[in-house]
């Protein structure tokens, strides 16, 4: 039996370890969505590639080597004979140096570097706003269980006067309504608690999310930092399209690059068995390769680069526009939500102190059952709506610095994370 049982627990405990419960903050569930980010390992792939262009790119600046190993038999009427020969041959496009048309690749690598950035900055935001939606609805249900307690104390006590006369049994049907609507609410916020809270763990990679618990003490509104003037330029976006578009331009310089002469140097060794020739000897040469006429091929593909440009400059300053607008409208978000919360935590405080003496009064039979109802109902909906109130105004504030690509504003060393 004892063996049975050894044999069972050691079957179970590899599972119970894997499953190990993880308490994560904000910026915890941030570096594991960066570490396990598809898109973000995509993006740095795509920019390894990128660098490796640059480098095939830098070779044509230099004279590409070839050896050719000939034989030859040959047969005339007289006499047949051999020959055979070996020849190193250099062609060097200059032009590519002269006019240094790798930049364009180089600032295409440039480009990927920063559109690997607004990779990263989605990922920080996608989650941030699943982890504050979790942070939410847990809020919620918390101050629905807590009302669930209140409402289960204050019927208990209307059943106790109830039996003595002192109420009705309206009042503790009423009682007992506002407890199964309540017991309604709290069922709703735990589906919806742990649709987002899935959500939430497969986004940074965790494959249980029974083994995902986040910590509510990031919820503080008051430590916000202070939301000043920023510079969408320092946007990734708006940095990649302008790298885009010089790397557009300079692909002008590999047309340049083919117009100039290429440079072709060779020399060899060869074996003549011709009987009437003077035997073997070596051999050293050169000459240049000059483009004539290509059918007006450099004006036409110009014109093409110069159109690209102008339609990534469109594009550019479309986006620049919808940046502009969303960080305007972060801004007042931000100042009507500071606002709101200041009008809100007076309520609440007004409607805590109300609640504390309607309890009293209830007792007292100054106030009628369903008034005591309605006020600690009104109690609930004010803490969810002073919570939701805080959670949009961390969204805009957190929203507002990855705008302006300053995560570091947000957590410190997000920028230097990698996936």
């Amino acid at each position: 039996m004892k063996r049975i049982a050894l044999l069972i627990f050691l079957c179970i405990n590899p599972i119970v370890l894997s499953q190990t419960i993880r308490h994560l903050d904000l910026e915890s569930c941030i570096r594991l969505a960066l570490q396990n980010s598809h898109l973000l390992k995509k993006s740095y792939f795509r920019e390894q590639s990128s660098r490796t262009d640059f480098k095939i790119e830098k070779t044509n600046y230099l004279p590409k080597a070839n050896l050719s190993v000939s034989h030859d038999q040959l047969f005339y009427p007289p006499y047949d004979y051999r020959r055979q020969d070996v020849l190193l041959q250099l062609d060097w496009v200059a032009g590519a140096w002269y006019v240094n048309s790798a930049e364009s690749a180089k600032l295409h690598l440039a480009a990927r570097q920063v559109a690997t950035q607004s990779v990263k900055l989605t990922v920080i935001h996608q989650t941030i706003t699943r982890f504050l939606a979790v942070l939410q609805i847990s809020g919620q249900l918390k101050m629905l269980q807590a009302r669930h307690e209140l409402l289960e104390k204050h019927r208990q006590l209307t059943e106790a006067l109830w039996k003595s006369g002192f109420r009705t049994r309206l009042d503790l049907l009423q009682n007992e309504t506002a407890l199964s609507e309540n017991e309604l609410a709290i069922a709703a916020a735990k589906s919806e608690k742990d649709k987002l809270t899935i959500a939430l763990a497969g986004f940074i990679g965790l494959s249980d999310s029974k083994t995902l618990i986040i910590n509510p003490s990031d919820l503080n509104s008051d430590n916000l930092p202070p939301v000043v003037g920023g510079d969408l330029q320092r946007h990734p976006l708006l940095q990649k399209y302008h790298l885009d578009i010089s790397a557009i331009r300079a692909r002008k310089a590999t047309i340049r690059a083919s117009l100039l002469p290429r440079i072709e140097l060779y020399a060899g060794y060869e074996v003549d068995r011709d009987p009437t020739a003077e035997g073997d000897f070596w051999q050293f040469g050169g000459g240049l390769q000059i483009p004539l006429f290509q059918w007006n091929r450099s004006s036409i593909q110009k014109q093409k680069y110069e159109s690209d440009a102008l339609a990534a400059q469109a594009e550019m300053d479309h986006v620049r526009r919808e940046l502009s607008i969303r960080m305007e409208s972060l801004q007042r978000e931000i100042q009507k939500n500071r606002e709101m919360l200041v009008i809100q935590k007076q309520r609440l405080k007004n409607l805590k102190e109300a609640s504390g003496l309607a309890a009293g009064q209830y007792r007292a039979g100054l106030i009628t059952n369903l008034e005591f109802l309605s006020l600690q109902q009104q109690f609930t909906e004010a803490q969810i709506e002073n919570r939701q109130t805080t959670i949009r105004l961390i969204q805009s504030v957190y929203d507002y610095y990855l705008l302006i690509n300053q995560p570091e504003k947000i957590m410190p060393g997000l920028k230097d994370e990698q996936p």
